[in-house]
C-alpha cells in the first residue's frame, strides 16, 4: 500500500531511501506526518501545482464575474417583470379601442399624422422591447446589460416618479381611485418606481472595480460626441415646437415654452384626466437628456457608458427612422419650400445617420475578464 497520502509515513526521503517509515523513526527532515516533500500532496506546496485558479473557474468573455449573477438576475427579473406588465396594458388598450391591427403595425412602422397611434406612445412600445432585450440580456450575465440597465431604469424611475408626484395631489387621488382601472394603474407605477431603484442599486453595486478602466478610444470619443450633437439639435428642434406652440395659443393662452415643458413634463394629468402613458412629452425629454449625459460618460470612459449608449441609439434609431418613413418621398421637393420644415427634415436625416454612425462605433469587443490573483497558500 503506497502510504504517501495515508499520513501514516513517507516515501522519497533523504537521500532516496524508498522503504515506508515506521512509527515511532525519524521521517527526515519533512515537515511531519502526512506531509511530504514540497509538491508531493494535493493542493498544497510551491505555486504551480494543479489548475492556475482551483477555486475560480475561468470567466467566459464578455459576461459579468460569478461574483455579481444575483444583481444581474435580479435585476433582469425586474426589467423583465414591469415589461410583461407594460404589454398587458397596451393588449388591453388596443383591445378597449379595438384597434385594427392592420393600421395599428402601419403606425407603428410609420409616423402617419394623418393616422396617429392610438395605442400607447412610440416611445413605449420601443421603451417594452428594450425592457425585454435587457433583461434577457441581465439573466445571461452580458457586461453590456449593466450600463443599458441602468438606463432603462433611471427612465422608469422617473416614470414612477410622476405617478407618486400626481398621487401627492388630492384632486388626482380622487380621479384615479374613482375609475375602474385607477388602482391598478397607481399600483403598477408604484411598482414601477420600487423596481426602477432596486435595479438601480442592484446594478450600481455590480461595478467590477478589479479590472483596470478601459481607455476612451477614438471610437468612443467620436460617439461620444455624436450622441451630443444628436441631443443638442433635438433639443433645439423641440424647443422651438414648444415656443411655437405656446405662441399659437395666443396672448394669455400659454404659460411660455419653459413653463408648458416644465409642466407636461412633470405634471402626469396635465392635461386633465388620467392614463395609463406617460406620453410623449416625458419621454422625448428624457431621451434629449439621455442624449447629453451618455454622450459626456462615453468622452469619460466610464464602464457602463457602451451598454446605455446602445439601449439608448436602439430605441432612438427606431423613433427617427419611423418619423422617416413617413415621409412622402414623391412630394419632397414640398418640404423645402419651407425653410423651416426643410431645416428640421435635414436635421432628422443627419440625426438618423448619426445614430446609426454612432452604433457601429459603439459597437466592440469586450475586455476580456482578467481574474484578481489568489495567493498560493493552502488551506487550513
Amino acid at each position: 500500500m503506497d502510504d504517501r497520502w495515508s499520513g501514516m509515513g513517507a516515501t522519497g526521503g533523504p537521500g532516496g531511501a524508498g522503504g515506508p517509515v515506521g512509527a515511532g523513526q525519524a521521517s527526515g527532515p519533512g515537515p511531519g506526518p502526512g506531509f511530504g516533500p514540497p509538491g508531493s500532496g494535493p493542493g498544497f506546496g510551491q505555486p504551480g501545482f494543479g489548475p492556475p485558479h482551483p477555486f475560480a473557474p475561468p470567466e467566459i468573455p464578455g459576461r459579468a464575474p460569478r461574483r455579481h449573477t444575483g444583481a444581474y438576475v435580479t435585476s433582469g427579473i425586474l426589467l423583465i417583470v414591469f415589461a410583461c406588465v407594460l404589454a398587458a396594458w397596451i393588449a388591453d388598450t388596443a383591445i378597449n379601442v379595438r384597434a385594427d391591427v392592420d393600421v395599428l403595425l402601419d403606425s407603428l412602422v410609420k409616423n402617419d399624422g394623418g393616422r396617429p397611434l392610438l395605442v400607447f406612445t412610440p416611445h413605449e412600445w420601443a421603451f417594452t422591447v428594450a425592457l425585454f432585450v435587457v433583461g434577457i440580456a441581465a439573466l445571461a450575465r452580458r457586461r453590456t446589460a449593466r450600463g443599458a440597465a441602468l438606463l432603462l431604469a433611471f427612465l422608469l424611475l422617473g416614470v414612477g416618479a410622476r405617478q407618486l408626484n400626481g398621487l401627492t395631489r388630492s384632486d388626482y387621488r380622487d380621479v384615479m381611485f374613482a375609475t375602474e382601472h385607477g388602482t391598478q394603474i397607481v399600483l403598477t407605477y408604484v411598482f414601477a418606481f420600487l423596481a426602477a431603484a432596486t435595479v438601480i442599486i442592484l446594478m450600481l453595486v455590480a461595478r467590477e472595480r478589479d479590472l483596470p478602466p478601459a481607455p476612451a478610444t477614438g471610437a468612443r470619443r467620436a460617439a461620444g460626441v455624436l450622441l451630443i450633437l444628436i441631443g443638442a439639435l433635438q433639443g433645439f428642434w423641440y424647443a422651438r415646437s414648444l415656443r411655437q406652440f405656446n405662441e399659437a395659443l395666443g396672448p394669455g393662452g400659454g404659460r411660455g415654452a419653459f413653463s408648458e415643458w416644465w409642466h407636461e413634463a412633470l405634471n402626469i394629468n396635465a392635461r386633465g384626466g388620467y392614463g395609463t402613458s406617460a406620453g410623449f412629452t416625458y419621454y422625448h425629454s428624457a431621451l434629449v437628456a439621455a442624449f447629453l449625459v451618455v454622450g459626456v460618460l462615453l468622452l469619460l470612459g466610464a464602464p457602463a457608458a457602451r451598454g446605455a449608449a446602445l439601449a439608448l441609439l436602439g430605441i432612438a434609431a427606431y423613433l427617427q427612422l419611423r418619423d422617416l418613413a413617413g415621409i412622402q418621398y414623391d412630394r419632397l421637393a414640398d418640404y423645402y419650400r419651407d425653410t423651416t420644415v426643410g431645416w428640421n427634415l435635414t436635421s432628422s436625416f443627419v440625426a438618423a445617420a448619426a445614430m446609426l454612425l454612432a452604433i457601429a462605433l459603439t459597437r466592440h469587443t469586450p475586455r476580456p475578464y482578467t481574474p484578481p490573483p489568489y495567493p498560493p497558500s493552502p488551506l487550513p
